[in-house]
C-alpha cells in the first residue's frame, strides 16, 4: 500500500515539476521558497494550509525582500517586481499541471483567497508606492470557473 501511495504522488505531474525546481534551485533564492511553499500546501491534508501557505509567501517575502537597506526604502525596488514575477508564474506553472476536476483547483483558489486577505505592505515600483497584494487584490481570480477560463486563454493551443 506504502508503495502504491509514493507510485501514485511521484506521478503527478504539478508535484514531478515542483520537486525539479526545487532540486534545481539555490536554496537561498524565493522561488525555491515559493516551490517548498506550493509543494508543502498542495501535499497538506491541514484545515489551515492555505492560511499558513499565503502566511509563508508573506514571509518570505519580507525576509527575502522588504528587510533590506532602509536608505533604498523610497527607490523603486526592482526585486519586487522579480518576486511578483516569480510568484505568479510558480502559481500558473502548478495551476496549469493540476487538471481542471481536481479538487486541488479548489485549494488553488482558496490560496489566492487567503492572499488577498494579507495586509498589505507598500513598496515602490514604476514610480507608484503600491501595495504588496496588489496584483492578489486587482485581480477577480475568485472562483475556479474564473481560473479556468484565465489558464484556457493562456494556455491554449492555437
Amino acid at each position: 500500500m506504502n508503495g502504491e501511495a509514493s507510485s501514485q504522488t511521484t506521478s503527478l505531474p504539478w508535484l514531478l515539476w515542483l520537486d525539479e525546481e526545487i532540486k534545481g534551485a539555490i536554496e537561498e533564492d524565493y522561488t525555491n521558497g515559493l516551490c517548498v511553499a506550493l509543494k508543502y500546501f498542495l501535499l497538506s491534508t491541514s484545515d489551515t494550509a492555505a492560511a499558513d501557505t499565503a502566511l509563508r509567501v508573506d514571509a518570505l517575502c519580507q525576509e527575502t525582500l522588504l528587510d533590506g537597506d532602509p536608505l533604498l526604502k523610497f527607490q523603486d525596488d526592482k526585486v519586487i517586481s522579480g518576486f511578483l514575477n516569480a510568484l505568479w508564474e510558480t502559481f500558473f506553472e502548478v495551476v496549469k499541471r493540476v487538471p481542471y476536476s481536481d479538487p486541488k483547483q479548489d485549494e488553488l483558489v482558496q490560496l489566492i483567497h487567503e492572499l488577498r486577505k494579507l495586509s498589505p505592505k507598500p513598496f515602490n515600483i514604476w514610480k507608484v508606492r503600491i501595495p504588496l497584494c496588489f496584483y492578489v487584490c486587482q485581480t477577480n481570480i475568485v472562483d475556479r470557473a474564473s481560473v479556468s477560463s484565465i489558464l484556457r486563454s493562456q494556455y491554449s493551443s492555437p
